[in-house]
């Protein structure tokens, strides 16, 4: 059940966007040790784009193709939200011992073996609402 939302009077109002082209990794020789950089883990999994509006979810890879029937446990999970949303995540797929497994990955269609999770990086766009 959606409740009803006003919006947030503040910031700059832009449009939906239909599709927003990720930022990519930067891959480096040697990793600096100096307190002046963050690193993210490198997931084996899919880089996957969250657009979510009026409870609808479209789920999308790096070049736009649509992964939303690929992953419907990810795409009901992101319904309740209940916020109008674009996320940059990666979907992976974590084995028994809950480590990330890109082979159960590519065969989770098929097998729905292992635990099916979306991490998120980055909120892109967001409406807010009170």
């Amino acid at each position: 059940m959606l409740v009803k939302r006003k919006p947030l009077l503040k910031g700059t109002a832009v449009p939906f966007p239909s599709f927003i082209e990720p930022m990519l990794c930067t891959l480096i020789e040697e990793v600096k040790n100096d307190g002046h950089f963050i690193y993210e883990v490198k997931w084996d999994g899919y880089r996957i784009s969250a657009y979510v509006r009026d409870g609808k979810v479209s789920l999308k890879t790096r070049s736009a193709l649509d992964y939303s029937k690929r992953y419907p446990a990810v795409k009901e999970a992101l319904q309740k939200l209940n916020l109008d949303v674009v996320l940059d995540g990666e979907v992976v797929v974590l084995n028994d011992e809950g480590k990330h497994d890109f082979t159960l990955l590519q065969n989770y269609q098929k097998t729905k073996e292992g635990t099916i999770v979306y991490y998120v990086f980055d909120i892109l766009w967001l409406y807010s609402w009170i």
